[in-house]
């Protein structure tokens, strides 16, 4: 999987950036920005060590050649003779800076973008169904209403669209922040067996800003139509406690699961 990309929006372009350390501000880039024809924009990550070859590779990688295409560079300021020579050499052109940001920090909406493939599915149903198998009473896992799922998530088995639900299916409990730490990030995981149907909740950094996501599973079916009382769990975990000298580390809460439908 490509690693995940922070994006900011600047003279009407999206421009990669990397997070600094402190995770609180992001540096730009040195990048060639490519828009198709389709109006899809594309990075390019230059370097001051780039050959006009690697360029011209990485540009043929787009499949964009022959297509009429814009192109715009950003680029740190002692490197600009370098870029203009390089972008000269592989395409032919010549072109003057059309804006120049003063040196500093300046404030930005930051976007986060990540690509995931069927490995990060198959890893959220296993926290899903672990989740539910060490609360319930009705299942060890074993009947054959879970064996679909379980081969989904040992083999890759079947397609995402079979195990996850698209709309909402629970509501987030009121209670998920902790006494006095509404600052801090906790995931919530959360089971519900209904009417012989097994649904699993996953929602991971959820806290004071939103970049969290939700996930709501079907996990399988039950052998038994005999739903016990307390057939509905979830559990807050504090991702950030303190960690303690001594004693247990972490804080677990349960939670309320209120299910729309």
């Amino acid at each position: 999987m490509p690693p995940p990309k922070a994006v900011v929006r600047q003279s009407g372009y999206d421009l990669l950036t990397t997070p600094r350390s402190d995770i609180e501000a992001v540096e730009p880039l040195d990048q060639l920005v490519v828009r198709g024809k389709d109006g899809g924009l594309h990075h390019i990550r230059l370097s001051p060590n780039m050959t006009p070859a690697s360029l011209r590779k990485k540009f043929d990688a787009l499949g964009l050649r022959g297509e009429r295409v814009e192109l715009t560079v950003s680029w740190a300021e002692q490197h600009e003779h370098i870029y203009h020579d390089l972008i000269q050499a592989v395409f032919g052109l010549d072109f003057q800076a059309a804006y120049t940001m003063e040196a500093g920090t300046h404030p930005y909406r930051v976007r986060f973008e990540f690509n995931v493939n069927t490995h990060h599915f198959r890893a959220i149903a296993k926290i899903a169904l672990h989740y539910y198998l060490l609360h319930t009473r009705l299942a060890s896992g074993h009947e054959p209403g879970f064996q679909a799922m379980k081969r989904f998530i040992r083999w890759g088995c079947g397609h995402t669209e079979d195990f996850f639900v698209q709309n909402a299916v629970f509501v987030v409990p009121a209670e998920v922040y902790f006494t006095g730490v509404s600052s801090r990030w906790v995931h919530i995981l959360g089971s519900c067996e209904r009417n012989g149907e097994v649904l699993g909740y996953v929602r991971l950094f959820y806290g004071p800003r939103p970049c969290d996501t939700e996930y709501t599973l079907r996990l399988g079916r039950l052998s038994s139509r005999i739903i016990l009382l307390g057939s509905a769990w979830a559990h807050a975990y504090l991702y950030d406690a303190p960690v303690p000298e001594s004693g247990s580390v972490g804080q677990v809460d349960p939670l309320s699961l209120t299910r729309l439908r």
